[in-house]
């Protein structure tokens, strides 16, 4: 009856719900807005608003998003987790920071804002949903569009350009990579970020290095230029396993010592293990002869 109740309750919350993404809404508005918590209205964000329009002019002007970072970074723009910060009083999530607690623009961070439709004017509710605590995605023909909601900060014929650029520039699916053997198994002790694989080529040579991809993305103000060739890790786990190996032998060596030594010895042990036998039998007899004659007397 308990579990009957509930789920007839979360049928309600959910539908409830879908009415009111209908209706258009809005919880959280995307970096270049904020929602008036008195009115419910949507409203730009001044200079959020233009770090946006910024954004899209470096990109479309040929500036990629690490470099498009970097730039950001530089000019101090705020980032979407600092504004939120400081709306808030408190890092609501965990955000990219220098080591001196400096936010930081980051390659994600600048793909977001420019894959981002709302700055058309276009609200896009539904796109997942959850069955079981988990996120499944909706079919874009499900989507609920609610057109000119928001206020237009990108017009729609530069977002689509930008959208056109980032599926040419988009990289390949993770199967059809090379794939790297030590890719995803190295960390950086200074950022905790993993190291990332890239091909290097010079004079008609190629290989492979590692470097820490919180360097790689952010800078050497999120971290310090850590890297690694991949030549270098091959020799340190071939040594750490040569010398493993030498330590294994050497055990094994000392195993088969101490069997042959019990060889030696089994059969003079053997010998004293029966004549003490035998003692323990001649002591028991002994015994029962004397209890006997307690016995008797």
């Amino acid at each position: 009856m308990n579990d009957y109740y509930a789920k007839d309750i979360g049928k309600k919350i959910r539908a409830g719900y879908r009415q009111k993404q209908k209706e258009g809404l809005v919880i959280t508005p995307p970096f270049g807005y904020w929602k008036d918590k008195n009115t419910n209205q949507v409203v730009v964000h001044q200079d959020a608003a233009e770090t946006v329009q910024l954004i899209y002019a470096l990109y479309l002007q040929g500036c990629g998003q690490k470099e498009i970072a970097r730039k950001l970074n530089s000019l101090g723009r705020k980032t979407p987790a600092q504004i939120r910060t400081e709306r808030l009083g408190y890092d609501s999530q965990k955000p990219h920071k220098t080591r001196d607690g400096q936010f930081l623009w980051t390659y994600a961070s600048v793909k977001n804002v420019l894959a981002e439709e709302a700055y058309t004017g276009v609200l896009v509710n539904h796109r997942r949903e959850y069955l079981g605590g988990k996120a499944r995605a909706v079919n874009e023909t499900d989507w609920l569009r609610h057109e000119n909601f928001y206020p237009v900060i990108i017009e729609k014929a530069t977002w689509q350009q930008v959208q056109i650029r980032l599926k040419q520039q988009a990289r390949p699916a993770v199967n059809n990579r090379t794939k790297h053997r030590y890719a995803g198994l190295l960390v950086c002790q200074e950022c905790g970020n993993v190291f990332s694989p890239m091909i290097r080529c010079w004079n008609g040579c190629c290989r492979v290095e590692y470097i820490c991809r919180g360097y790689q993305r952010n800078g050497k103000g999120y971290c310090s230029a850590h890297r690694i060739h991949e030549e270098v890790l091959d020799k340190a786990v071939w040594d750490d396993t040569e010398k493993m190996r030498e330590q294994y032998a050497a055990e094994l060596k000392k195993v088969t010592q101490l069997q042959k030594q019990w060889a030696l010895r089994k059969p003079v042990l053997d010998a004293h293990i029966l004549s003490l036998q035998v003692k323990i039998q001649e002591l028991e007899q002994k015994i029962d002869t004397i209890v006997m004659e307690k016995l008797n007397n």
